[in-house]
C-alpha cells in the first residue's frame, strides 16, 4: 500500500477501511486532516471548503456538522449524491464527526440538542455507507452529553453497520463531568473496545 500522501486521487477514491488506515499508517504521521463545519457557509464564493482545504494541502476532510439523513454542504452543486461529488472534487477521503450522546446523564451546562443525523446511531452508520463517507470520526461537540461509555459501545455499532475506517476519542468534555483524559477511564475504554472486536 501508498503512503496516503503519495497516492493518486483515483487511488484515495477507491479506497476501503482497511486500506485508508494502512495508508495513514505508511505515511508515519505525515497526514493532514482539517476538520470543517458545514453550517458556517464557504470561505471562498461558491467553491466548498473541502476544495480549499484540499487546495493547501490537506490530505482528509472531516465534516463536522454533517446531517447523515439531510446532507447539506455549502458551496456544492445540488446532487443526488453529495459525498461521493465532494470526494470527486476535492480528491481526498471525506469522512463525518458522528456524536454518541448519552441521554442519562446529566451536564454541566446547558445541553445541546443535536438532529438525529449527527447521533451516532445504527441509522446514521447505515446512511454513512450509504452517503460514501470513507471514515467516522465518534467524538463529541460542546454541549452534547457525549460520553467515553457511549464512544465504546458506538463503536461495535459501526462496525456492525460501517465498512469505512473509524476514528474515535473526545477532545474535550462534552459538557459530561468525567476527564477527557483519565487513565482508568481509558483503561476501561480500551478493554471495551477489545471486547468489540
Amino acid at each position: 500500500m501508498k503512503r496516503l500522501l503519495s497516492c493518486q486521487a483515483s487511488e484515495i477514491l477507491a479506497m476501503n477501511g482497511k486500506e485508508l488506515k494502512q495508508a495513514i499508517l505508511a505515511s508515519e504521521g505525515r497526514t493532514v486532516l482539517t476538520e470543517m463545519t458545514v453550517f458556517n457557509g464557504c470561505l471562498l464564493g461558491n467553491i466548498t471548503n473541502a476544495e480549499v482545504a484540499s487546495a493547501f494541502g490537506s490530505d482528509m476532510i472531516l465534516l463536522n456538522g454533517l446531517d447523515c439523513f439531510d446532507p447539506v454542504i455549502p458551496g456544492l452543486p445540488e446532487t443526488d449524491e453529495p459525498i461521493k461529488l465532494l470526494r470527486e472534487l476535492c480528491g481526498r477521503p471525506v469522512g463525518a464527526n458522528l456524536e454518541p450522546v448519552d441521554d442519562s446523564i446529566s451536564l454541566m451546562s446547558e445541553k445541546i440538542e443535536i438532529v438525529p443525523g449527527r447521533k451516532a446511531t445504527t441509522e446514521t452508520f447505515k446512511a454513512a455507507e450509504e452517503l460514501g463517507l470513507q471514515f467516522i470520526c465518534l467524538t463529541g461537540n460542546p454541549g452534547t452529553g457525549v460520553t467515553n461509555k457511549m464512544i465504546a459501545k458506538a463503536i461495535k455499532e459501526c462496525k456492525e453497520n460501517f465498512s469505512g475506517l473509524i476514528i474515535a476519542g473526545k477532545m474535550h468534555a462534552a459538557g459530561v463531568d468525567e476527564p477527557v483524559v483519565d487513565i482508568p477511564t481509558i483503561k476501561e475504554f480500551i478493554e471495551e473496545v477489545i471486547q468489540t472486536i
